[in-house]
């Protein structure tokens, strides 16, 4: 009989960082992938308070300030976004 394969925790990884990205809120790193979580689902107005909050939190996160600008420009505000 073959051996069954072993499945690493690893393969429940993205399920449990996805749980905890929409729970946490005192991580600049978990905010910043909870707002592009939520503009990959089109909620943007939630994705712009999470980037700034972790902008507040780190304000050298370049990750944060990339994904800010990214939604603004999609807003058609590239004096804001700069």
């Amino acid at each position: 009989m073959a051996a069954r394969p072993e499945f690493p925790r690893t393969r429940c990884r993205p399920i449990a960082t996805t749980r905890h990205a929409l729970t946490c809120t005192d991580d600049p790193e978990v905010r910043v992938t909870r707002g592009d979580l939520r503009v990959s689902v089109g909620h943007r107005d939630e994705a712009v308070t999470d980037y700034r909050r972790a902008l507040e939190l780190k304000p050298d996160l370049p990750e944060a300030l990339l994904g800010l600008a990214r939604v603004i420009a999609d807003t058609g505000d590239f004096h804001e976004a700069e």
